[in-house]
């Protein structure tokens, strides 16, 4: 079949470049082709009339110029086609922008950058060193019903990005993974999975499950999220090392982790049960051990040397010989590895990560079976030092320190065994429903509307009193309705989950509409009802109106001076979290008073942790449109008020843009590398503005 262009526009009439107006073209021959192969000519011809008329009489009616679109099965088939034709445009684009990045000799706005420039401007190895393991970049996913793409359609997109780049290479370039004779493999690829495309459903035919979502989000963490964090710790010690002569390595631990609301976020979603966060905290560490043992199985035909450069009582050995009969290693793996001692002892911490997966699957059948004696991510990490500390002492530095054992231990270091805590998120009414009819059956009350018509100052009175009781509430056996019990259940399953998967699983409860300090004293009521230490959770007020973000500074001058609250916070090391909401200030009262509001309260935030010596992060719930706090973060790091950014920071990655961010990992790269560049070189700037022995 010939060449059938769905529109025929010419890109490099409006100034593209050449690589990305030839990818354009294509695009719009491939469209074309697909359409008139699975649809026929009368969609192809009403596309074409569409773009000509939008063109030329965009005012017009298009029913009436073009009849055809009158038909709903051709409307719809004409809009598909357009769809695809933007998210392929999407595709070619976030291609330029690679390839620029690329072939840049400086890459600005880069890791790279930032130290140099931190150099330059006289700061030292130790200053920077310092700054590094002060700063802290979490992001974090959240579900969005604008963006409820199918992993199989983000598949398909990103093998159709692989064949783009493919068609670039200049035929004479060697391929190991090619025939000999390969011309046109790249565009069979396209054409095939072009025609897969069309022919998969966009949306699912049934409403999308909060399961769904969870599997979406998981979606990016495996494609790329792990491999990306990766890349940046690389890239900071490769920054340190060159800028600074240094051939040691720096702590990237806290650099960048992630955090996900994706199964935890029950504010306004009745669908996000208990049993629902209990299982995606479980499916989250499948997922990070599953990654694992894939890596552990591809370093095991790596690291095949043999004992050579080790003395006897070497620890590796040492540890391998010790431990051998016990770690019940198949009699197979024993034969192949018989004498590799790296091997061995990376197929033994395998072994222990694949009898933890055999023990979250008994788990998630709801099985009672007591804590498992297998690594937590600080033993894992230890464990896989141990092998890279032998190849160092056999001489053997370049498979110490690159390829895939770096690589593993970088993300060990990032993800853990928790892969990204979850965050617990609800609204402060449903507390305060549950309270009260907590406070009625233990008598405090006469019944649970007594609790609603009080006072600010006479609920706090009354939260302080019952928090400060050595009683429960109500019997361990006493169960309320089904409202109430929906939010004790979440309690109960972050204590199970900090029992049985350690308290970095659920590390944040966050209320929405927050307004007073009654709405944060709730959460430590209803802690305690469920017999969960708030020593291992952050209790997050959420600022979402212009009147609660004006409040902010008087509410934490509060809460910081409130007895119950100051217990809490010393056991959290003096750390407070308040997250900032950008979408619904601006609903309030709209996006300049919002975006005045938000610049004033994080300052004004910043000022009252300070006065009372309290460690402050700020939480920022940006979405994907500028209307919705969304943006390039990078540049809204930078632009925080002066002195409020200590290399502490927390957003939202909205789920209508995270596609877009981290489907292709060098796009993810090139998003987190900006972000940790302005982290800092803007935490840096605090520091000179407290008057540090920064120069």
């Amino acid at each position: 079949m010939t060449d059938s262009p769905f529109l025929g526009f010419d890109p490099r009439k409006a100034g593209l470049s050449e690589s990305l107006s030839r990818d354009l073209v294509t695009i719009d021959n491939l469209v074309g082709r697909t359409v008139l192969e699975h649809e026929g000519e009368a969609v192809l011809e009403a596309g074409r009339r569409l773009f000509d008329l939008a063109a030329a009489n965009p005012s017009a009616d298009v029913f009436d110029k073009i009849p055809a679109l009158a038909e709903p099965e051709t409307a719809a088939k004409t809009a598909r086609a357009f769809t695809i034709l933007f998210q392929l445009i999407n595709l070619a684009e976030q291609k330029e922008i690679i390839r620029v990045n690329r072939e840049r000799d400086h890459r600005p706005e880069s890791v790279r950058d930032a130290v140099n420039g931190l150099k330059e401007s006289g700061s030292t190895a130790d200053q920077v060193s310092e700054l590094i393991s002060a700063v802290s970049i979490c992001p974090t996913l959240t579900a969005h019903p604008t963006e409820a793409r199918r992993r199989a359609v983000l598949d398909k997109l990103e093998s159709i990005a692989r064949a783009l780049t493919e068609m670039d290479e200049d035929e004479d370039t060697l391929s190991l993974d090619r025939p000999l004779d390969s011309e046109g493999m790249a565009q069979d690829d396209l054409r095939r999975n072009l025609s897969a495309l069309w022919l998969t459903s966009e949306l699912r035919t049934s409403q999308i499950s909060v399961e769904d979502e969870v599997q979406n989000a998981l979606y990016f963490f495996e494609k790329t999220i792990f491999m990306v964090a990766s890349w940046l710790h690389r890239d900071l010690n490769r920054a340190f090392s060159e800028a600074y002569g240094s051939g040691e390595r720096i702590d990237c631990g806290n650099v960048l982790t992630y955090r996900s609301w994706v199964g935890g976020d029950r504010d306004g979603n009745p669908l996000v049960t208990a049993d629902i966060t209990w299982s995606t905290l479980l499916e989250h560490r499948r997922v990070v051990i599953k990654n694992y043992i894939k890596l552990l199985k591809s370093l095991r035909r790596e690291l095949t040397h043999g004992s050579e450069g080790l003395a006897a009582d070497d620890p590796l050995l040492v540890d391998v010989n010790s431990g051998l009969k016990s770690a019940g290693l198949p009699d197979s793996i024993l034969r192949r590895h018989e004498g590799e001692p790296y091997a061995l002892k990376l197929a033994m911490i395998e072994q222990t990560l694949s009898e933890q997966l055999d023990w979250l699957a008994r788990l998630q059948k709801g099985e009672s079976i007591p804590t498992c004696s297998g690594f937590d991510s600080d033993q894992l990490w230890n464990e896989l030092v141990m092998v890279r500390s032998g190849l160092q002492r056999a001489g053997l530095k370049v498979a110490a320190e690159t390829g895939l054992l770096a690589r593993m231990i970088r993300e060990v270091e990032a993800f853990g065994l928790d892969m990204a805590s979850l965050d617990v998120r609800q609204h402060s009414d449903e507390h305060g429903q549950a309270v009260g009819v907590l406070l009625a059956a233990a008598d405090v009350i006469p019944d649970a509307d007594s609790y609603q018509s009080m006072s600010e100052l006479h609920k706090i009175k009354t939260l302080v009193k019952e928090i400060e009781s050595s009683r429960p509430l109500v019997r361990g056996s006493w169960r309320g309705d089904e409202r109430v019990e929906k939010v004790r259940g979440v309690f109960r399953v972050i204590r199970k989950a900090h029992e049985l998967l350690g308290p970095r699983s659920v590390q944040a409860y966050i209320v929405s509409m927050t307004h007073g300090l009654s709405d944060l004293l709730e959460v430590l009521l209803l802690a305690k009802d469920a017999g969960l230490d708030t020593g291992d959770l952050d209790v997050v007020p959420l600022l979402e109106t212009i009147d609660d973000l004006e409040r902010g500074k008087p509410l934490l001058k509060e809460l910081f001076a409130s007895p119950p609250y100051k217990v809490h916070l010393a056991q959290r090391g003096g750390f407070q979290e308040v997250m900032l909401g950008y979408s619904d200030s601006s609903k309030d009262g709209g996006y300049l008073a919002a975006t005045w509001s938000l610049q004033k309260a994080q300052r004004e935030l910043s000022e009252a942790a300070k006065a009372h010596g309290v460690k402050l992060r700020l939480f920022h719930g940006r979405g994907g449109t500028v209307g919705r706090g969304g943006g390039r973060a990078n540049r809204a790091i930078l632009s925080q008020p002066a002195g409020s950014f200590d290399g502490q920071i927390r957003f939202t990655e909205q789920g209508e843009v995270i596609s877009f961010r981290y489907t292709l990992a060098p796009i993810a790269h090139r998003h987190l590398e900006q972000i940790l560049a302005a982290s800092l070189v803007a935490a840096s700037r605090t520091s000179l503005a407290r008057g540090s022995s920064w120069t």
